[in-house]
């Protein structure tokens, strides 16, 4: 019973992500707001909400560091496995479709936060600011030099089509708003089924945090990205997963001001494979751009490419999958 109401609350949280998205779409047409910016920043944040909702849960509910940390380095790799998935699935769309430089810049940061996060956990460092890591700090720092490469990231491809809604933006705010707070109700009662399913199971938090957590909250982004591809708009896709990976980073840091018994970044078996595989799947995904980057005015792409697409996108499939067997 317990497993079947979890499943239910994951089709609640489904159903109000696309809702959540789709009247974001419209909003982004009636006020012509950048489109790379929606996808970058707000529409990686709204689908970033059920990881913000469920990590406060975590920790004023629980108390449970090890289901925050699980739910965002989980998220995190499932992201990337999904953008790998999309590139393998549209293959021919991705060949074809520009991504812009700037993505680029927010995967070294996130590659940079992974590298002070391991650095962390192995030699154990605690420095604290008014009782803030000094992690935390930087990666709010980093978060807003993304913002940076984000915003100045025009999207030239705007589709029109949904600015015909006779719907005004207030209606639109408000059917938006309704929508929010379904999916934030539904995020934390998923919170207490996993804290119940963790206990069940005995897989441990860090664990149930990773698979229960990350990847339901994760379906957004799921949700978002292929209707993106199926519009042709792999820039969209890589700003929607790459803007919800660094924001993922941000909602650590505002559970580490949340959590005050001890450290938010835990050490143990389950967490160092999460930072390892998740700083790999990263550096993957840098080496999918850099080579789609060098190929972005070419008629022709080299096979060389294709085959390093393909190659690298199995690869992260494979992290994520390394990272749940072992």
């Amino acid at each position: 019973m317990l497993f079947v109401f979890y499943g239910i609350m994951v089709l609640c949280v489904i159903f109000f992500s696309v809702k959540c998205a789709y009247y974001l779409d419209l909003i982004e047409a009636k006020t012509n707001l950048s489109g790379v910016f929606l996808s970058g920043v707000i529409l990686a944040g709204i689908t970033s909400l059920p990881e913000l909702v469920t990590s406060i849960s975590a920790i004023s509910f629980f108390n449970s560091p090890e289901l925050v940390f699980g739910n965002i380095l989980g998220s995190n790799i499932f992201n990337l496995s999904i953008l790998a998935s999309l590139i393998i699935v549209f293959f021919k769309e991705f060949l074809t479709n520009k991504v812009k430089l700037d993505h680029k810049k927010t995967l070294y940061l996130i590659i940079v936060i992974y590298s002070l996060v391991f650095i962390k956990m192995q030699f154990e460092i605690n420095f604290t600011i008014m009782n803030i890591d000094v992690i935390s700090i930087l990666i709010f720092l980093f978060y807003i030099i993304s913002l940076k490469f984000i915003s100045v990231n025009d999207d030239d491809d705007e589709d029109d089509s949904l600015a015909q809604s006779t719907e005004d933006v207030k209606s639109l705010l408000i059917k938006f708003i309704f929508f929010s707070m379904g999916l934030v109700i539904s995020s934390v009662i998923i919170t207490f089924l996993t804290d119940e399913i963790a206990k069940v199971t005995n897989i441990g938090e860090t664990l149930a945090g990773a698979l229960f957590l990350g990847v339901v909250t994760s379906i957004p982004e799921l949700a978002t990205s292929i209707t993106l591809c199926k519009l042709g708009n792999f820039n969209g896709v890589f700003g929607n997963i790459i803007g919800s990976n660094i924001f993922n980073y941000i909602i650590i840091s505002i559970g580490d001001v949340l959590y005050n018994s001890g450290s938010i970044y835990v050490v143990n078996n389950q967490s160092y494979k999460l930072v390892v595989f998740g700083f790999v799947a990263t550096v993957l995904a840098l080496i999918i751009l850099k080579s789609k980057v060098k190929d972005e005015n070419q008629t022709d792409v080299s096979l060389t490419s294709k085959v390093t697409y393909i190659l690298s996108a199995l690869f992260i499939l494979a992290s994520y999958g390394l990272f749940i067997f072992l």
